[in-house]
């Protein structure tokens, strides 16, 4: 059993960022630094609320601008990991949202690089379960929607 200091919590927010063009819905996804698929996130700053913290996130990591929000519904991720010698338990919450066009600037400080996929296909891009779940997911709730 873990004593006390030797865990803690972290949380981030994010956008599933969706592109709808009359065919097929896209996908962004990034490669992040540490060289895992996933999709733009990030930490609050000091007074932000989830969305604003998730709007920000994603325009800072790709210059995507959000459109509409398409759920009400926040999809959560939930991982464990070590760093020197501590358990950070992460829960990650996911918007998912149109965004205005396919025009990306990838910030080389937050990833490596990024790609538009057929949502469809995008878990398969995806490198951990969980993102692939948040994916399989968002596309359950964009047919609901008719996308």
């Amino acid at each position: 059993m873990e004593g006390l200091g030797d865990h803690e919590e972290d949380e981030s927010f994010g956008i599933v960022p969706v592109f709808y063009n009359g065919k097929e819905t896209l996908v962004f996804i990034l490669r992040h630094l540490s060289g895992y698929w996933g999709f733009p996130k990030g930490h609050p700053n000091p007074g932000e609320t989830k969305l604003e913290t998730a709007k920000r996130e994603l325009f800072e990591e790709t210059q995507l601008h959000v459109d509409k929000i398409l759920s009400d519904n926040l999809l959560q991720e939930k991982y464990s990991f070590r760093v020197e010698g501590k358990t950070i338990h992460k829960t990650v919450s996911y918007f998912i949202a149109t965004v205005t066009s396919t025009q990306t600037v990838i910030d080389t400080k937050e990833a490596r690089e990024g790609k538009w996929v057929d949502i469809n296909e995008a878990p398969m891009h995806l490198t951990f379960k969980e993102a692939q779940r948040i994916c399989r997911e968002s596309c359950q709730i964009l047919r609901g929607i008719g996308l």
